[in-house]
C-alpha cells in the first residue's frame, strides 16, 4: 500500500515490517545483554601489613536467597529414655552421617543413626574417666570418627567411636569453645574476668593442654558488672562485643571480634591466611534496651553500637555463616546471616531457622524446644536447593 504526502511516496507495509524488524532487534539486543551480562564483584583487597583483607561492599553478590527447607528427620519424644532430653548442647555428624547429640542436663551423648534410630549412650554423671559433669560442644574427627567433647570449661574429653574412652585434655584456663586442629592439637577461645581486667583470647594448645601460640587477644567489655560484697559480679547481657570462633573443614578456622565487622582466617596451624570485611554501619541501641540495662543496680555502660555479629559458623562446602541479629531474648525469631563463601566473597543475605547450629551435605540440624509439651528435639531440614547456591 503506497501513501503520498506533499510529493513524498511511502511504502507503508514496507516501513511497518522494518519498524518490527527493529524493535525486536532491540529487545534481543537487551535480553541478551541482560542474560550475558556477568554480575560483578563490586569490593576491593587490600594489603594492611602483611594481611591480605577481601572488603565486601554493604550488599550481598547475589542479593537476599530463600533456603527451601522440608523437614527430613526429628529426634526427641517424652515416653522413651533414649529420646528424652535436657538441655541439649551440642551436634554432631560422623562419616556414616550418625548424629551425636550433647544432653548436658543428662550427662550424656546420644548417638543416632542416619535415620535417628538409637545406637548408643557414651557416658554418665561423674567426675571420672568417660564420665561428665557438664558436656558441651561436640567435634569429630573426620579421619577416624574419634569423638571429642567439651566437659565444662577446662576439659576435653576423647572417645573412640564406638564411644570407648581414650583420655582427656585438660587446659588450665577456663574456656568456652574449641576446634580440633592437626596432629592432636587444638583451637581454644578462652575468656577471663576479674574486677580489674577482662580479656577474651584464642590460643592453639597441644595434647596435654600446653599452650603453643596465642593467636588472638580482645579486650571484654561487660555491660552489666559489680561488686556484691567481697564478690565480683559479671553478668552477660548478649550484646557485649564477644570473640567467635568456627571451624571449616580442617582446612580453615575462623575468627572475629564483633566490635568491628572483620573476620580473620587462619590456616591449619593457626597463621592467619586472610581477613574478610563487609562494610555497612553497626545498629544503634534501641532506647527500649538501654532502659532495660540501666534498670541494672549493676549497670557499666553501654557500647556506642550493637555488636556488628552473634555467631558464625561453616556449612561443609566451607561457606561461612556470620549470624548479624541477637536472638537470646525472642525465642523463635529466625537467624539473619550474611553468607561469604570460603574465598571470603559476600555471596548471599539470608534467614535460616532458630536454633540452626549445622548445616552438612544439604541438611540442615537445629535443636529446638516445644515449651508446652516440655521436649527438647533435633530436627534435620533437607536444603531442597542447595545444589543451586553459588560457591563463587
Amino acid at each position: 500500500m503506497f501513501y503520498k504526502i506533499r510529493g513524498w511516496r511511502f511504502d507503508w507495509d514496507n516501513i511497518k515490517y522494518k519498524i518490527v524488524v527493529l524493535f525486536l532487534s532491540i529487545i534481543g539486543l537487551g535480553s541478551s545483554t541482560l542474560f550475558n551480562q556477568e554480575i560483578k564483584w563490586k569490593g576491593t583487597v587490600e594489603k594492611n601489613g602483611e594481611t591480605t583483607v577481601i572488603r565486601n561492599p554493604e550488599d550481598s553478590l547475589y542479593g537476599r536467597i530463600k533456603y527451601d527447607l522440608k523437614e527430613d528427620l526429628r529426634i526427641g519424644q517424652e515416653k522413651d529414655e533414649k529420646y528424652i532430653f535436657h538441655q541439649i548442647s551440642g551436634i554432631a555428624l560422623d562419616s556414616h552421617g550418625s548424629i551425636y547429640i550433647s544432653d548436658m542436663g543428662n550427662h550424656r551423648i546420644q548417638k543416632y543413626d542416619s535415620y535417628g534410630k538409637y545406637v548408643r549412650t557414651i557416658g554418665r554423671k561423674g567426675q571420672g574417666p568417660g564420665e561428665f559433669e557438664q558436656p558441651n560442644k561436640i567435634v569429630i574427627d573426620e579421619n577416624n570418627d574419634e569423638l571429642y567433647v567439651q566437659d565444662g570449661s577446662r576439659k576435653i574429653k576423647c572417645f573412640s567411636k564406638d564411644g570407648i574412652y581414650l583420655n582427656e585434655v585438660f587446659f588450665i584456663k577456663s574456656f568456652i569453645d574449641f576446634c580440633l586442629a592437626e596432629n592432636g592439637c587444638f583451637i581454644v577461645q578462652s575468656k577471663s574476668t576479674s574486677s580489674m581486667n577482662h580479656t577474651t583470647n584464642i590460643y592453639k594448645i597441644d595434647s596435654t593442654g600446653e599452650v603453643l601460640l596465642e593467636i588472638a587477644n580482645y579486650p571484654y567489655y561487660c555491660i552489666i558488672q559489680g561488686n556484691l560484697g567481697n564478690n565480683f559480679l559479671v553478668n552477660i547481657s548478649g550484646y557485649e562485643y564477644d570473640l567467635f570462633l568456627a571451624n571449616c573443614n580442617r582446612e580453615n578456622f575462623i575468627f572475629g571480634f564483633s566490635e568491628k565487622y572483620l573476620l580473620t582466617v587462619l590456616n591449619k596451624d593457626g597463621k592467619i591466611k586472610f581477613a574478610i570485611g563487609r562494610e555497612g554501619s553497626a545498629r544503634k541501641f534501641p532506647a527500649n534496651l538501654s532502659k532495660k540495662f540501666k534498670k541494672s543496680m549493676f549497670f557499666n555502660k553501654i557500647p556506642p553500637h550493637e555488636p556488628f555479629f552473634y555467631a558464625l559458623f561453616c556449612d561443609s562446602e566451607g561457606r561461612i555463616y556470620v549470624q548479624t541479629n541477637n536472638t537470646m531474648y525472642e525465642p523463635g525469631i529466625k537467624i539473619e546471616c550474611d553468607v561469604f563463601n570460603k574465598s571470603g566473597y559476600y555471596l548471599y543475605r539470608t534467614e535460616l531457622p532458630h536454633g540452626t547450629c549445622l548445616i552438612r551435605d544439604g541438611f540442615l540440624y537445629t535443636h529446638l524446644e516445644d515449651e508446652d509439651a516440655g521436649i527438647e528435639y533435633v530436627k534435620r531440614l533437607k536444603i531442597e536447593n542447595w545444589n543451586k547456591l553459588k560457591k563463587e
